[in-house]
């Protein structure tokens, strides 16, 4: 069904906060802002709302239809293979590194001592003063205490 222009002018009657006017060619119509009431946006929904719980499952629902749809189109598949080289990348490196890290601790070519025992050397001026208080008091207790474990060294600097 096709409106009339003066179809148009009955609808919109003289108790409407519209107001038309027309002439043959063209149809005009204004809004008198002091009749028109606000309209909600939304139409008044009489069901009861939903929960939190039942809004996070239906968005929970709604991302895994949109990642299934996601993962079958071409992108999704090119992202799931750079995903996979990446990591099998990264695999690689890391099993490279411990071995190289592995391979540097096992070898025992920068071993200084192959006694088992810790070397230590202690120097002493030889017309020091306290040199002697220092042997007898400091070292020798100490000495004693780790003897199994150091390999002790005394030198003198000096004539």
């Amino acid at each position: 069904m096709f409106a009339t222009p003066s179809s148009k002018a009955a609808i919109l009657s003289s108790s409407s906060p519209y107001a038309a006017t027309h002439t043959p060619s063209n149809i005009t119509i204004t809004m008198d802002p002091n009749q028109v009431e606000k309209q909600p946006l939304l139409e008044d929904q009489s069901g009861p709302e939903p929960t939190l719980a039942e809004l996070q499952q239906n968005i929970h629902k709604a991302q895994r239809a949109y990642m299934r749809a996601w993962s079958k189109s071409t992108s999704g598949k090119w992202h799931k293979r750079i995903i996979f080289s990446v990591t099998g990348l990264l695999f690689f490196f890391m099993i490279f590194c411990i071995s190289i890290i592995a391979v540097d601790v096992w070898t025992e070519d920068d071993v200084p001592y192959t006694s088992g025992r810790v070397p230590v050397e202690a120097f002493i001026m030889s017309k020091c003063p306290d040199a002697r208080d220092c042997l007898h008091d400091m070292v020798l207790p100490a000495m004693q205490k780790i003897n199994r474990k150091v390999d002790f060294r005394l030198s003198y600097i000096g004539r």
